[in-house]
């Protein structure tokens, strides 16, 4: 997916936070959690594995953060990935 969206109602009160891979970067697969932890995960290279980056070496990686009222719909958040540069409906 290109992004993924949390929203919730607490107190009659619904916002969001949703994260935006950037337009230019390949889709990453995205680690989930029921207690809320959410984001794109490493590169399938460094999966699911253990690994030790060299001297120099470094994992670069960077994300969009929209804080939105309403749910996905009501926070307007695929109107605003577009308008963020991205394509499509983001999956």
């Amino acid at each position: 997916a290109r992004w993924v969206d949390y929203s919730g109602t607490v107190d009659d009160r619904t916002e969001g936070l949703t994260i935006f891979l950037p337009p230019d970067q390949a889709k990453s697969k995205w680690l989930t959690r029921e207690y809320g932890c959410f984001g794109p995960r490493r590169p399938d290279a460094f999966s699911g594995t253990r690994f030790t980056l060299r001297k120099g070496e470094v994992l670069k990686g960077h994300v969009g953060i929209l804080v939105h009222k309403g749910d996905v719909r009501g926070g307007k958040v695929l109107a605003r990935y577009r308008e963020w540069g991205g394509k499509g409906t983001g999956t």
